[in-house]
């Protein structure tokens, strides 16, 4: 998936590949979803107090699903809209 530069890759097993474009940073870890909620958790790499995990709303959109902001973890993708990319 992709929006604004940022790229998300999901596999089967919940564990998730974000490419942050406009830094170069890749982060690693595990993407959970309940209901409309989406956390991104146990990142691999070192990241800033606070910043992880992240939890958004996130609601399906013709192309793929977009996050909203349910707190300050998730300002970072409030309003994006990410897209099923095919490669």
């Amino acid at each position: 998936f992709e929006a604004e530069g940022y790229r998300l890759d999901i596999d089967e097993d919940g564990d998730f590949r974000l490419e942050m474009r406009d830094t170069d940073r890749v982060l690693h870890g595990d993407l959970r979803v309940y209901g409309d909620m989406f956390t991104l958790s146990n990142i691999a790499e070192d990241t800033d107090p606070g910043e992880f995990p992240m939890t958004c709303r996130v609601a399906a959109a013709p192309e793929g699903f977009e996050l909203a902001a349910d707190g300050p973890s998730c300002v970072l993708f409030d309003g994006l809209v990410f897209a099923r990319v095919t490669e």
